[in-house]
Formats: C-alpha cells, structure tokens, sequence
C-alpha cells in the first residue's frame, strides 16, 4: 500500500515538474507541509502500570509536519522540521475498571540537504540525500477507573536523527513538491511511551510547499 501511493505521488510530480519552467533556488527559503507513513522497528509491549489493561501499539502509521529550507546555494540547503508521530493503540477493559490511554511523538529537526548530479541544478527535478538530527520527545496520559479514579501523565525526550533520499519537483516559480524515504533514527526513551521504548524505522512521505525570495 504505501509503495503504492508513492509510486501515485512520484508520477504525479513528476508530471507537474515536467511541465513547469526551470527556477534557481539559491538564497531562497521553503515552507512546507508533509505527510506519509512509517513502520516502527522496535517491539510492543505491556507499559500500563495496572494490571488489568493491555495496552498494544501498532507497527505502523501516519506522520505529519511542517517543514522550513533555505538554499544557501543550488547544491546544499539547510533544513529544519517539525514532525508528530501518531501512536496507534488498543485498550482491554475488565470487569473490575476501565483505563482511557492518549500518547504521541513529536520530532524537532534540523539537517543539511545534498542536490545531485550537479547536472540537475537549476532543473525542475532535483534528488537529493538528507541527513538531519535533532530531538524525539513523548508525551502519555492515562486515567483509570475502578473503585477510585488514577490520573497519571509523564514525558519523555531522547536524542535522534534523520537519514533519507528523495526529489524535490519545482512545479512553478512559487511551489515544490517532494518525495522522500528514509529512516528515523533515534535512542530509547527512559520509559516507554504508547508502549514503546523507541520510534526509529523506515518512512515515506510526500510534501508540498512554497517558496519565497528570488534566486
């Protein structure tokens, strides 16, 4: 499924940037938007502090952010992202109480951009590798309900980073497309967070912005 809707998106960019004039790049800034789906490496576990809750994450899901770039010049470009990371979970209720969980992820990036072949600066279909590191932080609250009502929340932050491969598909003077897949990266949390120590695993995703200044 997910080769699936990046084969769609490549071929539909590649379409849009086929058709559009080339731009340079170089001291121009980016804002943007992206979304896509990883698979998680790690394993799942039990982390409810009741025994009467099973709570299992998922393998996979959907991510989400906004990203900002800025070109220093039609080869390098700086990067920075923030992203959130949907944890997918099920609960199990007994007789004997109800338990409500809610966590999630969230990712600070910053990283460099590489262009290449130098054949393609100043095109309209530019690949490029990223490598981008940064903070993972967590975030888990949980209620439970039996004879008496328990409120618990804690967060989590660990060190991480980025590594990936993808096109940027100029579709006009104002607007880029792109397509990337790679891998986060990252150390385990103290505690685990939706039933996981760590979120590291392969992505894909599609993004979308626009562009300000003039080359």
């Amino acid at each position: 499924m997910i080769a699936h809707k990046a084969a769609i998106a490549l071929v539909a960019m590649a379409v849009g940037a086929a058709t559009a004039n080339a731009q340079p790049l170089e001291k121009r800034f980016r804002v943007g938007m992206q979304f896509g789906d990883w698979h998680m490496s790690g394993t799942a576990e039990n982390d409810s502090r009741h025994v009467f809750v099973q709570t299992t994450a998922g393998d996979n899901g959907f991510i989400g952010g906004v990203n900002f770039g800025y070109w220093l010049s039609e080869g390098t470009a700086l990067d920075f992202s923030v992203g959130v990371l949907r944890v997918e979970y099920h609960a199990e209720f007994e007789a004997t109480g109800a338990s409500t969980e809610a966590s999630y992820v969230t990712t600070v990036l910053a990283g460099v951009r590489q262009y290449f072949p130098r054949s393609t600066y100043g095109g309209s279909v530019r690949p490029f590798v990223l490598a981008a590191v940064g903070s993972f932080a967590g975030s888990q609250s949980e209620a439970y309900a039996s004879y008496f009502v328990t409120v618990e929340s804690r967060t989590e932050s660990a060190l991480g980073g980025q590594l990936a491969g993808g096109v940027d598909f100029l579709l006009s003077k104002r607007f880029i497309a792109e397509l990337t897949v790679g891998a986060n990266v990252m150390a385990d949390f103290p505690e685990s967070i939706g039933g996981r120590f760590n979120y590291g695993g392969p992505f894909v995703s599609a993004g979308f912005g626009i562009l300000f200044g003039h080359g």
